[in-house]
């Protein structure tokens, strides 16, 4: 679990931390990717071996939707990047 929320927590970070800082100080950005799946799947692998509290899993799906280059957020990119191109071929 610790794995997973130290990942989510650099994922974050890459996503909407750091961009923030760059545009306030005015600097140039250059788009630096997390570590894709990895926190997901640590996360997959924790909640088979944590007890089931529920505490803790209320705190997994917080790092589940905190974790930005998670598999939610690839499912909902790739949703929305389909239907993005539908709708140009319509």
């Amino acid at each position: 679990m610790g794995i997973a929320l130290f990942v989510a927590s650099i994922n974050f970070y890459l996503s909407f931390v750091r961009p923030l800082y760059f545009w306030l100080m005015k600097k140039p950005y250059r788009f630096a990717s997390g570590l894709p799946a990895f926190g997901t799947i640590s996360l997959i692998i924790a909640c088979i071996f944590i007890p089931k509290d529920f505490t803790l899993m209320i705190l997994v799906i917080l790092v589940i939707f905190a974790d930005t280059a998670g598999l939610p957020y690839f499912a909902a990119a790739m949703y929305f990047d389909w239907r993005q191109n539908r709708r140009k071929k319509n």
